[in-house]
């Protein structure tokens, strides 16, 4: 499911339908959509740090958005390191514990910064 509003199906959100997984809220948009684009791509109109911000606009479809865990990495993706091309800085930056968003952030085992 890509987007938001299609995430946002399994967990309380802000449409008058019942939520098919009340659990926890993984946000894998922010991250694959906003927090990888925005530290890997060059920047434009649609691209790099504008796909955070296009994809962090997003959240008015939660219910709670500050309640959403957020990740870099897990067992089915490639760890976040190495997406961002082993550069110690962009780990940092992309790291949830740093992030003003205010989500929950999550680390893997191995992810520590």
């Amino acid at each position: 499911m890509h987007g938001i509003p299609d995430q946002s199906f399994f967990t309380e959100n802000l449409y008058n339908i019942p939520i098919k997984q009340p659990a926890r809220r993984t946000d894998f948009q922010l991250n694959m959509y906003g927090i990888i684009p925005a530290l890997t791509q060059p920047f434009g109109w649609t691209e790099g740090v504008n796909r955070l911000y296009l994809t962090a606009t997003n959240d008015f479809v939660y219910k709670n958005p500050m309640r959403n865990v957020i990740f870099l990495d897990n067992h089915d993706m490639s760890r976040f390191y190495s997406v961002v091309g082993e550069d110690t800085d962009k780990l940092k930056r992309g790291s949830p514990g740093y992030s003003p968003s205010g989500v929950i952030p999550e680390m893997y085992y191995g992810t520590e910064c």
